[in-house]
């Protein structure tokens, strides 16, 4: 009797979670109290410090344990730094909890993981992770894509680590707002994201992938091909480099390199592979289009929008008297009392 009280003793001990140490599989990382039974844990390293213009590696292992601090936000034209890919997490540590994963918006041009889900954490009981991901020319350069890269390793970061900090990798809900949303998109069409999320939520997902016409596509959140080159091939011309040469890329300072860049659209883009229609009649593909073709990966989904998406660019851009009727962003409420 007394070594099956020890068995169960040990192993209740093994399943307990410290408050404030995630032990994940790259080390020990101490959290700092943030609202009532909520831990948070910024700066997390989801991914090593990136070289300019190649696909993320894995995180290195660390000995001892790492503090929480806040990360430098990705480089962007208000500053930040290209070591940037780092994930926020926020946790009540209690075993088995749903997760949540945090795409911020930005026009895939600016933006940073949110400091505010720990009342999220607080009224869900859900861990909710927050990753940062390349943007703008540092993220987009070419139309490789490398922004959308780190949210995948970001994702199966996630999956392999959150139990450590209480969730279940089984339930993971993907959700994101504008840019974040499109994000969200683009995970449900993405082939090696099957497996990594079990359910989504868009807000206001890109309400520009599609609506503008054939050649004026300049602000889309997946502008055509050709955009993303153009602007690669100038940002390129005025550092003194070629488009393909990566040794000259990469010894330009951040700064020379973000001032090129200045102006010019820096998102990502898809290759079509199917034949145009009439909704794309330019042959541009976007997440929207193959969702609607039914080329997406079938997990629950939540969608919020409103009335007047995209109403503001449009009065700016051709004059439109635009008159909602009462909608609004049903997500978008929730957050914003929840204050993510």
């Amino acid at each position: 009797m007394y070594s099956w009280v020890a068995v169960l003793a040990l192993a209740g001990a093994a399943s307990a979670l410290d408050p404030l140490v995630a032990l994940t599989k790259q080390g020990a990382v101490r959290g700092a109290p943030a609202a009532a039974n909520v831990t948070e844990f910024l700066g997390v390293p989801f991914a090593a410090p990136p070289l300019r213009f190649a696909d993320a590696a894995a995180a290195a292992p660390w000995n001892g344990t790492r503090a929480s601090a806040p990360p430098a936000e990705c480089a962007q034209a208000s500053g930040g730094s290209e070591d940037c890919l780092y994930v926020n997490a926020y946790s009540t540590m209690v075993p088995g909890r749903p997760v949540m994963v945090y795409v911020h918006g930005g026009g895939f041009a600016s933006g940073a993981a949110t400091r505010s889900a720990a009342n999220l954490t607080r009224l869900t009981g859900s861990v909710v992770f927050a990753p940062q991901y390349r943007l703008g020319v540092l993220g987009f350069f070419g139309g490789d894509n490398r922004g959308l890269g780190d949210q995948l390793r970001a994702l199966a970061w996630v999956r392999d680590n959150c139990a450590a900090f209480g969730g279940d990798p089984a339930r993971v809900m993907v959700f994101g707002v504008s840019a974040g949303g499109a994000s969200v998109a683009h995970l449900l069409v993405e082939p090696r994201a099957a497996g990594l999320f079990s359910a989504a939520a868009l807000e206001s997902p890109g309400g520009h992938q599609g609506w503008m016409a054939p050649g004026a596509r300049p602000d889309d959140d997946f502008p055509a091909p050709d955009v993303v080159a153009n602007a690669s091939a100038a940002a390129a011309a005025a550092l003194g480099c070629a488009v393909d040469d990566l040794s000259c890329l990469r010894a330009a300072p951040l700064a020379a390199l973000l001032a090129a860049a200045q102006g010019a659209r820096f998102a990502p883009s898809l290759a079509r592979a199917r034949p145009a229609d009439d909704r794309s009649a330019d042959g541009v593909e976007t997440p929207l289009g193959l969702i609607r073709a039914g080329a997406w990966t079938r997990v629950p989904v939540i969608v919020g929008g409103q009335s007047c998406e995209s109403c503001g660019g449009n009065k700016r851009g051709v004059g439109a008297v635009v008159i909602t009727l009462g909608g609004f962003n049903l997500i978008g409420l929730i957050l914003s009392l929840i204050h993510i």
